[in-house]
């Protein structure tokens, strides 16, 4: 059975603990270089998924299941700011929190999914175009959505969704294309 990494296991591939945490002043080559998981077997390291990947696979520490990312369920205009987003959060967390597991980071970009299809609706193609007009219809957008069975979203899930959007600011920050206001007034 191989040893698993990604960059919240405690034994990393070399390699992983050498890369920066964020990706501003890298360019596009560069940026799509960065390694996000890889896994060691017959004691080399063997790399899974690389940051310019249109999928990431999202290598567990704890468990054997796979968490995955899939690019392409966003805009294309829109797909390089959330993977420098994403290796950010990957990479560090939140400010003022430890490093997330695998199902954390997916679950914040599957958080993020519906706010970045608003964006496109309203014709938004980078982050630093984001005014805090698209941000407050999207709250009034997300507290009016039902689901398939006719029943509002849990307050929970409302929740998820609008912590997501903080987190896109935040996150952005550390990108060639940083939200310029938070999103609540």
């Amino acid at each position: 059975m191989s040893a698993q990494a990604n960059l919240a296991d405690a034994e990393m591939a070399p390699f992983l603990l050498a890369q920066q945490s964020h990706v501003r002043g890298l360019s596009a080559q560069e940026r799509d270089g960065l390694v996000i998981s890889a896994r060691r077997g017959d004691g080399q390291w063997v790399v899974v998924s690389r940051n310019g990947d249109d999928r990431w696979e999202l290598l567990s520490k704890t468990t054997n299941r796979k968490h995955a990312i899939t690019f392409d369920l966003v805009e294309e205009e829109l797909r390089d700011s959330i993977r420098q987003v994403m290796y950010r959060f990957y990479c560090r967390g939140r400010a003022g929190g430890k490093r997330p597991g695998a199902s954390t980071v997916q679950g914040l970009f599957n958080d993020l999914l519906p706010f970045l299809r608003h964006l496109s609706a309203c014709n938004i193609t980078r982050l630093d175009e984001v005014k805090r007009l698209a941000c407050t219809s999207y709250v009034k957008l997300v507290k009016e959505w039902a689901m398939a069975n006719g029943k509002p979203l849990a307050a929970a899930s409302i929740d998820r969704r609008l912590r997501a959007v903080e987190a896109l600011f935040e996150l952005s920050q550390h990108s060639t294309d940083p939200m310029q206001a938070h999103p609540w007034p």
